[in-house]
């Protein structure tokens, strides 16, 4: 495995390492939106309210998220990759599991931060596996298959969840007595999963050399003075993934339960439904985003992934306008869904581009920061201004359709001037150049223009 990213070929144990990366991606996002099932049970049972819950979806998981993935990500560019992937599955699977034995909102909330800082090891140490245990021309291929792992289990979840909670209401109704109550079991059986795959992971893979192992892992200084130097590029690129991914957040969070308040489904269907329209768009979005860069590179367009990005955010936000304003539950999903495709191939486009964009020794900590933006500017403020403006409006919380649609502009907008911005830093750069022409799919072109770092 060590000689993977020197050979032609990636290894078998390369793809096994992937495909283990991104089922434990998956289920970091079972584990993580699973509470946007619960809404109902965790109001009654802990009397919690929409702004509470909007809480733990967003600032308790972004903050404490964002502010140890930096920290973890230059212990990645330094340290044992697997070690601190396998301690932070560990952790999140064990608060996960926890969280079903909460008996109050402040210790959910201490377990919902629990959850954030074991999922913050495991994406920037994966893409700093990835740059190591692949060939160049391989690499963005890989890093797009994690990604798009990450987008299933973003909108899979939903229909895990479902089909959990389905089983758990089916049990009770059959008359088995549970030994705990539904949302508690539910929280216990989706965080098992996480536990057993951390342990798979720890005993089948092994810690891959470093491409460029002996020039050492670079200091902060070297970091932020590379920062500095292409601000308007990363700032640009940065800040408007993560707005972009505000708007995500808040469906993500509060869909399932506008479909059961607004359309009258159980959240059983609520789950299903929400699940497979964003799996369809989202796996649709994060691949043919990238895809859509390399043609626009191939073309000689050196600021490809920005233009990409703009042209999705504002095709994005307008259908995530109109969708909570429709009046069935298909026309509202069959939006969402185009909105969804959109809006995730903006930000995913950013991810996949760093393979590009960032220094090889640097990948991780670039990695952690744009994921800093996006959780800090996504996660922190999408669901819990929309749980904000639907309780200004009306606090029985009858107005999150309204909401939705309010916030969708009101981030977009900034978020599309920040990728338009960040197209002059890219130009700026003499040494980011377009793709040659190449067969590899998709995105693989990205891999290749900074190989040498």
């Amino acid at each position: 495995m060590a000689g993977a990213a020197s050979s032609p070929r990636a290894s078998g144990a390369a793809w096994w390492t992937v495909a283990l990366l991104g089922l434990l991606y998956i289920l970091s996002f079972v584990d993580r939106v699973i509470l946007a099932l619960l809404v109902a049970p965790l109001k009654a049972d802990l009397g919690v309210s929409d702004l509470q819950l909007g809480l733990l979806f967003g600032p308790a998981f972004a903050v404490f998220y964002a502010l140890v993935g930096l920290p973890i990500a230059r212990l990645a560019d330094r340290g044992d990759r697997r070690k601190l992937i396998v301690a932070g599955v560990l952790l999140w699977g064990l608060a996960t599991v926890a969280s079903g034995f909460a008996g109050s909102f402040w210790l959910l909330m201490v377990l919902r931060i629990g959850l954030a800082i074991g999922e913050a090891a495991l994406t920037p140490s994966a893409y700093s596996l990835i740059g190591d245990l692949f060939p160049p021309e391989q690499r963005a291929r890989a890093a797009s298959i994690y990604s798009a792992a990450g987008m299933a289990g973003a909108s899979g979840a939903y229909v895990v969840g479902a089909m959990v909670v389905q089983g758990v209401d089916a049990a009770a109704a059959g008359g088995h007595a549970l030994p705990l109550g539904a949302w508690q079991l539910v929280l216990v059986i989706v965080g098992a999963p996480s536990l057993a795959c951390g342990l798979l992971f720890a005993l089948t893979v092994r810690e891959p050399a470093r491409a460029q192992a002996g020039e050492g892992a670079p200091g902060l200084s070297e970091v932020m003075a590379h920062l500095r130097a292409r601000a308007r590029l990363f700032v640009g690129l940065f800040a408007g993934a993560g707005l972009t991914q505000a708007v995500g957040y808040a469906y993500s969070a509060w869909g399932p339960e506008l479909l059961r308040r607004q359309f009258d489904l159980s959240i059983q269907q609520a789950g299903y439904a929400f699940g497979i329209a964003g799996l369809l768009a989202g796996l649709g979005g994060t691949l043919a985003a990238p895809q859509l860069t390399r043609v626009l590179e191939r073309r000689g367009r050196r600021d490809a992934v920005a233009l990409t990005s703009m042209a999705c955010i504002a095709l994005g936000g307008s259908f995530a306008v109109m969708a909570p304003l429709q009046s069935s539950a298909i026309a509202f999903l069959v939006l969402h869904a185009c909105g969804a495709f959109f809006l995730v191939g903006a930000a995913n486009n950013v991810v996949v581009g760093l393979q590009a964009l960032a220094p090889p020794r640097m990948r991780a900590t670039f990695v952690a920061l744009l994921l800093m933006c996006i959780t800090l500017l996504g996660l922190g403020i999408g669901p819990t201004a929309a749980a904000a403006i639907s309780s200004g409006f009306d606090p029985s919380g009858q107005a999150l359709g309204p909401a939705l649609s309010i916030l969708a502009p009101a981030i977009c907008l900034p978020a599309f001037l920040l990728f338009f911005w960040s197209r002059g830093g890219i130009l700026d750069q003499p040494d980011i150049k377009p793709a040659a022409k190449s067969t590899e799919w998709p995105g693989s072109s990205l891999g290749r223009a900074h190989e040498e770092g």
